[in-house]
């Protein structure tokens, strides 16, 4: 289909749908993602691709910290094609990713950046099942009331993909 009408069903698919995605990422090149200052994720969504063997990634944010946090990066928390669960430390919030690709890995080594909510604690703290299934769209939204602190994942040979789970806490002020 080409012509005015195929650019007439795209833009409508844009206004049913509001915004159209943001991808965070080009396939095979690094990804750096922070929320802007004082908020933190909220949304993560995420696309395979099979012939390049990667996935893009999309955030939204929301407003999180009164103050400006105090904030830092992890070291990278993988190696290429190797499990990991990584936890903000105590009393932080994640608002940042960071990732690279190896094409003859099929993989990506992953950093998070974290916040801490000052005056404020995490409490009830809960993993995720598995969003996704292997070469599966991810679009996962941080529960309300509650803050992304950390994230885990495995990476399959066969797939060349991972699987994601994400922890997620309530805060209270001055615990």
């Amino acid at each position: 289909m080409n012509g005015p009408n195929f650019y007439i069903l795209l833009l409508a698919g844009v206004l049913v749908n509001g915004q159209g995605v943001r991808w965070e990422n080009q396939l095979d090149q690094p990804l750096h993602f922070n929320c802007p200052s004082r908020q933190s994720i909220s949304y993560i969504n995420s696309q395979h691709n099979n012939a390049y063997e990667d996935r893009v990634w999309g955030f939204e944010c929301k407003d999180t910290f009164v103050y400006e946090p105090n904030c830092h990066w992890s070291p990278y928390v993988n190696d290429f094609d190797q499990e990991f669960t990584f936890e903000c430390p105590k009393n932080y919030v994640l608002t940042g990713m960071n990732s690279y690709h190896s094409n003859p890995h099929e993989d990506r080594r992953w950093k998070f950046y974290c916040c801490q909510a000052n005056s404020y604690c995490n409490l009830k703290c809960l993993w995720t099942p598995y969003v996704n299934n292997f070469d599966e769209d991810i679009s996962w939204h941080v529960p309300s009331l509650n803050y992304l602190v950390g994230a885990g994942s495995y990476h399959s040979h066969p797939h060349e993909d991972r699987r994601w789970r994400y922890q997620y806490c309530t805060q209270k002020a001055y615990c």
